[in-house]
């Protein structure tokens, strides 16, 4: 009984975190990379909103630098969104959309770290953000990492007990 309330304590915390950490996120602005800096966005299984609200503000910052966005989706209810991206990819030469479907392509999750890995081995110089499940995020955070992003560098979106935020990793 007393390991019970432990763990419902533990989640109205972060409940309460998640709900402070939102309403911060939504005063602030997602892009914070300077306009020279690469951009990586990578967006597992889960819905594309953040991915595209953070280049809708690097373009409309007038972002120079290389933006390299990653889709690791196999979600049908997504791809009215996969059709915007598209959309603001043909209109900027410095935004590339790279698309990676573990079912269609028969592909391991394990295998997907890899594949961003070798696709993109010096990320030291990179403002990175990261869309995806809890493990999704975790997983792509260790690959940046070791690739050589700092952690001041890498951003998440996840969903957490039905509240959606946006973090620095050292948070």
């Amino acid at each position: 009984m007393t390991s019970i309330k432990v763990r419902y304590a533990l989640q109205l915390k972060l409940k309460e975190r998640s709900k402070r950490v939102s309403n911060e996120s939504k005063r602030r602005h997602l892009y914070q990379a300077n306009s020279d800096q690469p951009l990586l966005l990578i967006s597992g299984d889960t819905t594309l909103s953040p991915i595209i609200g953070v280049l809708k503000e690097a373009l409309e910052s007038r972002h120079v630098a290389p933006i390299e966005i990653v889709l690791v989706s196999s979600n049908k209810s997504e791809q009215y969104r996969v059709k915007v991206l598209q959309d603001l990819v043909s209109e900027h030469v410095n935004v590339k959309l790279h698309f990676v479907s573990p079912k269609r392509e028969k592909i391991a999750m394990e295998d997907i770290y890899k594949i961003v890995g070798s696709k993109f081995p010096i990320l030291n110089k990179h403002q990175i953000y990261l869309s995806g499940s809890t493990d999704f995020i975790s997983n792509m955070r260790t690959v940046c990492f070791i690739n050589g992003a700092s952690m001041r560098h890498i951003y998440f979106y996840s969903e957490i007990n039905d509240y959606d935020y946006l973090l620095n990793a050292e948070c």
